[in-house]
Formats: C-alpha cells, sequence, structure tokens
C-alpha cells in the first residue's frame, strides 16, 4: 500500500500511491480464491484520486485488470511486452543476482541488481516506477537501488568462516515463495546443494500431495534434505526417494530443530550450499544464526 492508506474498521484515508506486487495464495485460509484476494487488494486502487498514482505488476493478470478499476495515473511494470517499464535481456550471475536492462519511455538503463532471483526484479521495478511517476531523475535512482541489501531472512546470501554458503529464505514459506527459491538455487553452482525445509505456510488443495510435489522437484537438484515438520514430511521423503533419491541422503529430523545445526556442521563439505526454507512460526532462521556462531536463542 502507499502512503496516506489506513483501512480498518470500515474507514479509509484516500491514498496518493499505490503499489500491487502481485495477488498469490498467502492469504487462501483468508481468502479462499485468488479472485477474493483481488476483491480485497483493489479496494487500495480504487480509493486513489485521478492525481494518485497506481504501480501495478503487469505481468499478473489479477494485477494489471486493476488498472481497469482506478481513475489514477496507472504504470505497469513486469518482464513481458507491453508494460510501461520492462526488464529485458535478464542474465543470472553465479550467485543468483541478475543484471538486465530497464526499459521505459525515459529511456534504457542498465542495471545490476543486488538481490537473488526472478521474484525479486519485480519490487526493483516497481521501486524505479515510484521513482519514475514521481519525477525522479533514474540515473540518481539507479546507483542507490544497485547497493540495497537484502531483508532478513528473505533470500539472503551469508558465508560461513569456512567458506560454505546459506541462501536464507526462511522468513516465510508460501508455495509460490517455495518454487521461486527452488528455480533459482536449483541454478546456482555448487558442489553440493543441501536443503533444509520446513513447512508449507497456508498450503493449497490436499497437503500431502503438495510436500510430494516438494519431494519431486527436490529430487532433481538437492543432494541432502533436512526435513524439519510433523508427518507431512513423511511424503516428501517418499516423493524425492521415488524422484531418484538415495533414503539416506533424505533426514526427517521431526518438528523441532533441534540437532539441525549439528547435523549440517557434520555434513558440511567445501562448496557445499544451503538453503533454509520453512514457516515464519519454525523460526529457522535459529539454524543460520547456530551455523555462523552467533545467539539463536
Amino acid at each position: 500500500s502507499g502512503p496516506g492508506w489506513m483501512a480498518g474498521y470500515g474507514k479509509m484515508m484516500r491514498p496518493d500511491l499505490v503499489v500491487v506486487t502481485s495477488i498469490k495464495s498467502e492469504h487462501n485460509r483468508t481468502f479462499a480464491t485468488l479472485l477474493e484476494t483481488r476483491a480485497e487488494k483493489v479496494k487500495m486502487v480504487r480509493a486513489l484520486a485521478a492525481d494518485g498514482i497506481a504501480v501495478l505488476n503487469g505481468d499478473d493478470p489479477n494485477v494489471r485488470w486493476m488498472a481497469t478499476q482506478t481513475a489514477a495515473r496507472v504504470m505497469t511494470f513486469g518482464l513481458d511486452p507491453g508494460n510501461d517499464i520492462r526488464a529485458t535481456k535478464v542474465f543470472f550471475n553465479d550467485n543468483g543476482t541478475a543484471n538486465f536492462e530497464i526499459q521505459l519511455a525515459a529511456g534504457t538503463f542498465n542495471f545490476h541488481s543486488p538481490l537473488i532471483g526472478t521474484h525479486m526484479v519485480y519490487p526493483l521495478l516497481a521501486a524505479i516506477g515510484v521513482a519514475h511517476m514521481e519525477g525522479k531523475n533514474l540515473a540518481e535512482v539507479i546507483p542507490r537501488l544497485e547497493k540495497i541489501t537484502p531483508v532478513t531472512s528473505r533470500m539472503e546470501l551469508i558465508t560461513l568462516p569456512g567458506g560454505n554458503r546459506i541462501l536464507d529464505d526462511s522468513f516465510k514459506s508460501t508455495q509460490e515463495s517455495i518454487e521461486a527459491v527452488f528455480e533459482i538455487f536449483s541454478k546456482m553452482p555448487a558442489a553440493r546443494k543441501i536443503v533444509v525445509i520446513g513447512r508449507i505456510e497456508e498450503p493449497i488443495g490436499k497437503e500431502r500431495d503438495r510436500y510430494r510435489e516438494l519431494g519431486t522437484r527436490l529430487a532433481q537438484f538437492a543432494d541432502l534434505i533436512l526435513c524439519i515438520g510433523g508427518g507431512e514430511m513423511t511424503s516428501l521423503r517418499a516423493a524425492a526417494v521415488k524422484g531418484g533419491m538415495d533414503s539416506t541422503t533424505v533426514k526427517l529430523l521431526g518438528s523441532r530443530i533441534e540437532g539441525a545445526a549439528d547435523w549440517l556442521k557434520s555434513s558440511l563439505k567445501p562448496g557445499d550450499l544451503v538453503l533454509v526454507k520453512g514457516a515464519a512460526t519454525q523460526r529457522l532462521r535459529r539454524v543460520v544464526l547456530q551455523l555462523t556462531g552467533k545467539n539463536a536463542a
């Protein structure tokens, strides 16, 4: 939401600027369908006055539709043709960050993203869109954006004292965020890839089916898997083994994190890359902190 936005108890202040990056499954326990989520989020866009600004993800059809629901000025962003601001020639580095061109009416700019993954290109484009709509000099804005750092536990790449790396994305674990981190992690070069995987937040449909899908996907790129969760993890393990992994390479730790850091320390070899991904309530950041020697209370 943009500045000036307040919602609650039926009261609303008119916003000046609204940014909508996606309509996804994160709230599916509250809103059963994406259309219901869209119906809730569009209220922000409809509240804009004619002199307001809506910066919308044009690659997401549910967000692009919102452009038809407002009298405000609209700028769309994304990777697809037809957006007002677009990332093209996207190239990923070995550390998962991207280089790309930004194309918009004001010109074309080269951009070196400090953030990891395709899904992190979108908030960067949104920020550039806001700056452009606010009349900022993009030649000054872009170097600043190239220096930002990841939010803690959101696609945060950490190098351990011995040289091994951890991709910490344990802030939350919706299905879309799992798919996004798997996509980039699977392409990052490493001697071996170890995945510490926790629960899915608000899984859609039959829960065990979702965990089977995770196991099948993990079998395509993971060398070792450490599962932290309940009985649903047996479905993940079975699917990973069916997908070609040896049963000894998929460990079920249970629902508590005690022992996770020790298992990793005993398993790590030079050149390994570790992914930590789980539900917010699991606080798997504690595993990362233990590996870095910090207080993980």
